[in-house]
């Protein structure tokens, strides 16, 4: 309900808003969505059809208007603009209305207005502001207690935060801060009493300035940084950059050195480079295929470490269907081709498919033949068993259906293929979700999983009950087991939980959970509280 009369209360703003523009008899030009990036919507006209900085234009499909977007940048035969008001998700294709002024009219009043529309641009891009501060800060601890007569325990307090702050001072550029710290306190006896405690640990994960300002071909990064178009690369402390040469083509590189994976500090010891093509085909309608070639290399100490070529392509159809394929090809250099006895060799592949059928109904499946790669520091003092491909690969299947009365039924199903082995391992999962039950805004749901695997048969039924107190205050209840039959005997160790999580003024959040184990193997408690600030 609430969102329905959202829907009705958007639709007439929009209605009140762009009837102006119809009232006025100036001719209405056309034009529609050609290209959408992360920050803008493009369209297929620009200056030379009478469109400059600052317009606004109408977003329709079929006969009604589902968007207001405003110009921010403009080109003779190419604008780029932000959201204004929108009731749905423009898409490539929706046609655009505009009004046809007399174009140097226009030209006199943009230059008039110039400094006036670059700060108001800067600020409506996307909805952002200037400076616009974002993020969260949070303490937790965990308890953790035996409770089958062993001293054994411990204390953990820890604190995380992430930071953004978008479009400082206008520039476009934006800071990046995520963060975790924790200490580990035990009360085991069997611990000698100077190693019961450990130093604080801390991870900078990303601490970065981004520029990805709305109209411009232009994005960068520097710092600690994750590309993000360049896969397996993954956080380097140097930089990243990319350019969008055309509609469709947009071209980049990144480099640095490898964080250290223990202290998270900087290390200069493995160095990574990589460049990457990203191509567009189709751009109209709801059909797309979008696909990403890169070129990534890593080297210790002078060393190859690895050297591959990754391929990506996602494709869209009507809304109906999704795809998406990866592969990596390992060029085999030096010492890499000595131990493979191979020049090229496929590394990992992945493949995943997302069918909606019907609005209730949709099916997906994927392919997963992904795998350990060697580098030059595991291949020597590493089990060969961490880098056999039947580890990860199987074939996955699932299924959701939305039935009536707010129910939800979804199950999934894996297939791990062993070639040296006479049972493959077999992975069964499903569950059924019901919402406003017993009463309005509760949420009941059963999932019951089992596997089946060389070494043992399992089962894991899980019930929770999802429960409003009040309007920012939720509790969850959850009880659960852990079923499992080997050649030892067969265990059964059964745990309950609860989660109480609230809000304060909107900004502060506290979450509380106690989770106990009872069974024959498992009988322990762990107890969790955090407290936090949005902002």
């Amino acid at each position: 309900m609430h969102r329905t009369w959202n829907r009705l209360l958007l639709s007439s703003l929009l209605l009140l808003i762009s009837t102006p523009m119809l009232g006025q008899r100036k001719p209405t030009g056309e034009t529609r969505i050609k290209y959408i990036s992360a920050q803008s919507y493009y369209i297929e006209a620009g200056k030379k059809q009478g469109i400059a900085i600052g317009d606004t234009l109408k977003v329709i499909r079929g006969k009604t208007t589902i968007a207001l977007l405003r110009v921010v940048q403009a080109s003779s035969k190419s604008a780029a603009c932000s959201v204004v008001l929108m009731n749905s998700k423009p898409v490539i294709g929706d046609r655009v209305l505009f009004r046809v002024r007399n174009t140097r009219h226009k030209r006199k009043m943009a230059r008039k207005k110039s400094s006036r529309r670059a700060r108001s641009t800067r600020q409506q891009s996307r909805g952002e502001k200037i400076n616009a501060l974002s993020g969260y800060i949070s303490v937790q601890n965990t308890w953790r207690q035996a409770m089958n007569g062993s001293t054994a325990g411990s204390v953990v307090p820890s604190f995380s935060g992430r930071l953004r702050i978008r479009n400082i001072a206008g520039s476009g550029l934006s800071l990046r801060l995520r963060h975790r710290s924790r200490r580990t306190i035990r009360t085991h006896a069997t611990y000698p009493a100077a190693n019961r405690n450990d130093d604080w640990y801390h991870r900078l994960f990303e601490a970065s300035l981004v520029f990805e300002s709305p109209g411009s071909p232009y994005e960068l990064g520097f710092g600690r940084v994750l590309s993000p178009y360049i896969r397996g690369i993954g956080y380097i402390d140097g930089g990243h950059f990319s350019r969008q040469i055309s509609e469709k083509i947009r071209v980049g590189f990144a480099a640095g050195t490898e964080p250290d994976l223990i202290t998270s500090g900087v290390s200069g010891r493995r160095k990574k480079y990589g460049a990457f093509v990203a191509h567009q085909l189709g751009g109209t309608g709801n059909r797309r295929l979008s696909t990403t070639f890169a070129l990534s290399a890593s080297y210790e100490n002078g060393i190859i470490n690895r050297e591959f070529v990754y391929l990506q392509n996602n494709l869209w159809l009507a809304n109906r269907l999704s795809f998406f394929h990866s592969v990596e090809v390992d060029i085999n250099r030096h010492w890499r081709r000595s131990a493979t006895g191979n020049t090229l060799s496929f590394s990992n592949y992945y493949m995943n498919a997302n069918i909606d059928i019907t609005r209730a109904f949709s099916v997906n499946l994927s392919w997963d033949a992904r795998k350990n790669v060697r580098t030059y520091a595991t291949y020597y003092n590493s089990a060969d068993s961490l880098f056999d491909e039947n580890l990860h690969r199987g074939l996955s299947a699932g299924l959701r259906l939305n039935l009536p009365a707010d129910m939800q039924f979804g199950a999934t199903s894996s297939l791990r293929l062993r070639k040296e082995s006479a049972r493959n391992s077999i992975f069964l999962s499903s569950w059924l979700r019901v919402r406003h039950f017993p009463r309005r805004g509760h949420v009941l749901a059963l999932r019951v999983s089992w596997i089946n695997t060389l070494f043992v048969t399992g089962y894991r039924p899980m019930l929770s009950w999802r429960l409003p107190l009040t309007r920012r205050m939720t509790l969850m209840i959850k009880n659960g087991a852990y079923l499992y039959d080997s050649a030892a005997g067969m265990s059964k160790n059964f745990y309950s939980e609860m989660q109480l999580h609230t809000t304060l003024m909107r900004a502060w959040f506290i979450e509380l959970s106690y989770r106990q184990y009872y069974g024959t193997q498992l009988e322990s408690l762990e107890a969790f509280v955090e407290a936090g600030f949005n902002f």
